[in-house]
This record gives C-alpha cells, structure tokens and sequence, in this order.
C-alpha cells in the first residue's frame, strides 16, 4: 500500500457461488476486479492493485483492460502532482530541533544508515528522517521506474481524458504515519532492520499470491510479516493503515459509484475481511460481485 521518498502513494492487497456474498459476514476472499452496482446508476469497479514495478503487475488482464478502457473516470487513492510530491518528502523530515540518531539510539542508526545509503539516502541527510520515513523507505525494494500500477493507470487515464479523481489527500495518508507514538515508530524501525533480510521473500510471497488473485492469502502473508516482535503493535498498525481508511474510502467513492462506470483503484489488502471495503459497501446495499 506504500513506497520510498518518490512515492507515488503512502505507502500498502472459487466457484461462482463464491464469488457472489451477501451483505453479511461477507470476506471476499478471491478476485481482483469487482463490480458494484445498485439500482439507479450504471455499475462500476474496484480494482485491487500492488504498489509494484513488477511488470507482472503492471500487465493488465483482459478483462481489467476491458472495464478500464470502457469506464468514464478513474479514482485512485492520492492524486500526487509536483506540490503534493514536495509535501510529501517535507513531510518525511523532522523539524522540531531532533535528529534521527538521538531518536534511534548509536547502533540502531548505523544499522539504518547503512541500509538507507544501498537505496541512495546520503548520509548527510539521513538524520533529517523522521522514524516512520524510515521504515516506509526500508519497507519496498529500491524503485526502478517509479512506475507503479496504480500511477501507469493513472497515466493511461489522462491519455484516454477521463475525469481523474483522488480518494485522500497527501496530508491524510501522512497523518496516519505523524499521529504515531514514537516509541511506535522506533519499534517499527527495529522490526524492519532486524527482518530486512527477510522483505525480498517476504514481497515476492505476497506478488505470487496477488497474481493468484487470492485475497485471503494477501491478508495472511501480511499478517505473517507485519511486525512480528509486537503483534500489538501489527494490530495498531493495520487499524491505522487500512480498516480506518478503509471507511473514509468508501465514503468518498460514493460520488463516483452514483455517477456510475467508475474504475476504482485501491491497495488490494483494503478489499478483503469484515472491515474491508468491499464488504463496507456490501453492507451499504450495493450488489458485489467478483468480475475478475
């Protein structure tokens, strides 16, 4: 759901009976692409993404190019345009007199400030990081193209001149991170460095089960690495990150589902699970099926 400083977003996923889930005790737990309609509006679609480069994931299926190319706008989770960008990576540095090193302790920060300067952060602007930042950087691999799924679509948006909209705004996304305790954010730090031998394993297990199209798989091997020395700290985590977003998602999409052929694009770990948004809408009355 989120990427280094040029991010793009902050930073982060059966038979047909299956498929087609009630407003209740609904998971959804298989697809990708999913129709949601309700009588007086034409249908649209919610699209799981991955925040990748892979060129796995950036081919697009048949079908989602089908409902894409067709549809009249498409909504992803943050427009970033130059000014948001420098929001963004001002947002990443600390402006209240500390430093990184006093934050993280002597040998926290040189374990960290190694494995920041492998994805370019010189060591002279290392200790302007805010704690968090640094964990959303040593969280993804180090960025190729900076074309990730959701902003190609967004570029093949624009080419196609569909209304273009956003989901949240930078400040949104930031806050979710700011509002952290920082013994929160140290902790999250130390996960990351102890387990950051792990993340290539860990982002290859979550690519092969999202190309499955398994949601209920995504959730699990998230859960499996997701701060695995606090597990509370996992939980305050998600909760941040995806269920509260989740709410605040759909209350937005809603002007672009009454317009109706509207496409969609979220994180695919907000889709799934009781708190997720597809249940959300479910439950709002709206018929939810899977197309893909």
């Amino acid at each position: 759901m989120f990427k280094p400083i040029r991010t793009r977003t902050l930073w982060s996923m059966f038979v047909l009976l299956l498929f087609q889930y009630s407003a209740f005790g609904a998971t959804f737990e298989k697809g990708l692409l999913w129709k949601v309609e309700r009588d007086g509006s034409a249908p649209s679609y919610v699209f799981g993404t991955m925040h990748s480069e892979d060129e796995r994931v950036l081919k697009l299926p048949d079908d989602v190019k089908k409902v894409f190319d067709k549809s009249s706008s498409y909504t992803m989770e943050v427009l970033l345009d130059m000014n948001a960008a420098m929001q963004m990576s001002q947002a990443m540095m600390i402006t209240d007199g500390k430093d990184l090193k006093a934050l993280l302790g002597d040998e926290l920060y040189e374990k960290v400030s190694g494995l920041m300067a492998a994805r370019g952060i010189p060591e002279m602007v290392l200790p302007m990081f805010k704690p968090w930042a640094v964990f959303v950087t040593l969280s993804m691999p180090p960025p190729k193209t900076g074309l990730f799924l959701d902003e190609m679509l967004h570029q093949q948006a624009d080419a196609q001149k569909k209304k273009i909209h956003g989901l949240e705004t930078v400040a949104e996304q930031l806050s979710v991170f700011d509002k952290m305790p920082m013994k929160d954010q140290v902790a999250m730090v130390e996960d990351t460095v102890k387990n950051n031998d792990k993340m290539l394993d860990a982002l290859e297990e979550l690519l092969n089960v999202y190309l499955q199209r398994d949601l209920h798989g995504l959730q699990q091997v998230n859960a499996k690495y997701m701060t695995v020395e606090d597990p509370d700290l996992g939980d305050r985590l998600m909760d941040s990150l995806i269920d509260k977003r989740n709410v605040r998602m759909v209350d937005r999409m809603q002007a672009r589902l009454k317009e109706g052929n509207a496409f969609v694009a979220v994180g695919a770990l907000h889709l799934p699970g009781e708190k997720g948004i597809l249940n959300i809408l479910a439950k709002q009355g709206y018929r939810v099926s899977a197309v893909y």
